[in-house]
């Protein structure tokens, strides 16, 4: 039987998640780094998978986890720490970071002025809170 998991990492501020833009018109690609106290994802788990294969050992304090945009069915974030762009090309990133302020932080302007973004991911770091939720799931 399919099982789905709801995963959360026990230790605040240990949420990133990660998005990447490209503009190739413009030459511009940047990615954004940011930082949540508290958040979860929920995954699926097949007969035929195990899920350490997933998530590793949700007790290690030196666990790292990457959950692709596809890896998840459900996910929430909450209480965002901290906000970067990481591997600016292309652009100054005191350019990029100042024109994101007088935005108002708004991500709609991120996505109408560097497209889409190309790729999302999150990572946990730390151990994990690992709760079945089979039942609320798998209808």
């Amino acid at each position: 039987m399919t099982k789905f998991y709801k995963i959360e990492t026990k230790n605040k501020k240990s949420i990133y998640e990660y998005q990447t833009y490209e503009d190739k018109e413009k030459g511009i690609s940047f990615q954004t780094e940011e930082m949540y106290r508290w958040g979860y994802v929920v995954i699926k788990v097949e007969d035929d998978e195990e899920l350490s294969d997933k998530i590793g050992d949700p007790v290690d304090e030196y666990n790292e986890v990457e959950f692709g945009s596809y890896d998840f069915e459900d996910s929430d974030v909450d209480d965002q720490c901290s906000f970067y762009f990481t591997n600016v090309k292309g652009i100054d990133n005191e350019k990029l970071e100042e024109d994101f302020e007088a935005s108002g932080y708004d991500y709609e302007w991120l996505r109408d002025n560097y497209s889409e973004p190309d790729d999302f991911y999150k990572v946990f770091h730390g151990p994990l809170t690992v709760t079945d939720v089979t039942d609320e799931y798998n209808k």
